[in-house]
Parts: C-alpha cells; sequence; structure tokens
C-alpha cells in the first residue's frame, strides 16, 4: 500500500506538475502503528487516496497546459447548468410580463447591460487558458447557480445606478438629493421594472464613470426631473406594474 501510495504521488507530479505528498502520510513500517483501530483507519486512507474513481486526485490537463482534478470540472459542470437553469427561468418571468411591443422596443434579449441575465454558456474546460480564469469560472458560476443571484443582481444594478446620479448633487442641491432619495426609497424589483419600461431615462449611458452627466447642465436637470416624474407616477399607480411581481 505505502509503494502505491508513493507511485501514485510520482506519476501525478510528473504528469501533471501536482505535488500530492502533503494529502498523506506514508510510516516507514507498521510498528509505527500503535493499535490496529489506527492502522486500520490509515489503511482506509490509503485507499480512498489510490482509488481511480476517487475524481479528487484524479486529473485532466487541457491543450493549454491548465490542470484540474476530474472532480473539480464535474463540479463546475454541475453549478453551470444549475446557472442555465436559473438563467432561462428568471428571463421566462421576465419575458411572460412583457408585451410584445415592449420586447421589440427595448430589444431586451440583446441589450448589452442586461447581461447579467443571460444564459451562461455550456463549460468547456478544453478552452480555459490558465488557472486563474478556471477558478474565475468556477466563483461566477457558483453564484449564479444560487437561486438569490438575480435578486441580488437586482439590487446591485439599482445601487450602482444610484451612485451614478449622487455625482451631480453638489450641483443640483435640495432637488438633486429629493431624487436620489425616491430612487432609495424604491424596491429593487420597482427600479428594475421602471428601467425596463423608461431606459431613455433610467439609462446608464448617460452618466460617465466620475458619476457626473456628460450631456449639460441642463440636461441634467432635465432628466432628473423625467426621472422624479415617474417615479412619482409609479408611486401614484399610474405606471404600468405588469413586471411588479417579478
Amino acid at each position: 500500500m505505502a509503494r502505491n501510495t508513493k507511485a501514485k504521488i510520482r506519476r501525478t507530479s510528473e504528469n501533471y506538475g501536482i505535488d500530492l505528498s502533503g494529502e498523506v502520510n506514508i510510516p516507514d513500517s507498521i510498528e509505527e502503528f500503535s493499535t490496529r483501530k489506527e492502522f486500520n483507519k490509515w489503511k482506509q486512507r490509503q485507499k480512498s487516496f489510490t482509488n481511480r474513481y476517487n475524481l479528487d486526485y484524479q486529473f485532466v490537463k487541457n491543450p493549454h497546459g491548465v490542470v484540474a482534478s476530474k472532480s473539480e470540472i464535474r463540479r463546475i459542470e454541475r453549478a453551470t447548468k444549475r446557472a442555465q437553469i436559473n438563467a432561462r427561468r428568471k428571463r421566462r418571468e421576465i419575458e411572460a410580463q412583457m408585451s410584445e411591443e415592449m420586447k421589440q422596443q427595448r430589444g431586451m434579449l440583446q441589450r448589452p447591460d442586461l447581461q447579467g441575465f443571460s444564459v451562461p454558456k455550456d463549460f468547456d474546460f478544453k478552452t480555459v487558458k490558465d488557472r486563474w480564469r478556471l477558478e474565475d469560472i468556477e466563483r461566477n458560476m457558483e453564484r449564479r447557480a444560487d437561486d438569490t443571484y438575480y435578486d441580488k443582481a437586482m439590487k446591485t444594478m439599482q445601487d450602482n445606478f444610484i451612485r451614478s446620479v449622487e455625482g451631480t448633487l453638489g450641483s443640483l442641491g435640495a432637488d438633486g438629493e429629493n431624487v436620489i432619495e425616491r430612487l432609495k426609497g424604491l424596491s429593487p424589483e420597482s427600479f428594475y421594472d421602471l428601467y425596463l419600461q423608461y431606459n431613455e431615462v433610467f439609462s446608464f449611458e448617460l452618466w460617465d464613470s466620475q458619476g457626473q452627466m456628460i450631456p449639460s447642465y441642463e440636461e441634467v436637470q432635465g432628466h432628473l426631473s423625467k426621472m422624479d416624474s415617474v417615479v412619482q407616477r409609479y408611486e401614484d399607480g399610474k405606471v404600468d406594474t405588469d413586471l411588479k411581481k417579478f
């Protein structure tokens, strides 16, 4: 058993550059075990380590030289499938609430700002070019496999938009602050509802990375006024709220 374990460690190191010596303890002789129970525990560990069906210690190298255990690859594949199911379900929910006219006007499925709601592609280990990218894919798919991912995404979208608009408050005073407070008072679902229906008003493209609006000062005031008007109408129940239950 000790020879088999050493051979496994040597092959893995030579073929994949992975050092597994820290995974197992190899005694010099059986006398190092004080009890049969201790020996049996070690024996089971060695059998698990050398078992060809233990995917934690079975490795694959892709054409770019990236090495991963088979269990790691399967884990990413499972997370990707769950993420795809979640994305398709959420997009069906959105589309079911949208009229055909709204979908055509907004071009929702192609909108670059809605990529967080797109369906992930199947995982293909052969295309991964470095270890960092593999780990990034796993983290991303695990997040998107979470049932609460899209709820969190809507909250993040709302917060990012508000932070962008807040950059103008130094020059817009109380009126601007009032708009910000009203935006903060919306639920993420309500904000996303308005965002889909009034993208020309709630547009990220109108703000630069410093939170300062690209158009003129007058245009800034005009857009904030439009936002305030839409939110007011929404609160008064005068805006179509088909997406509110989304």
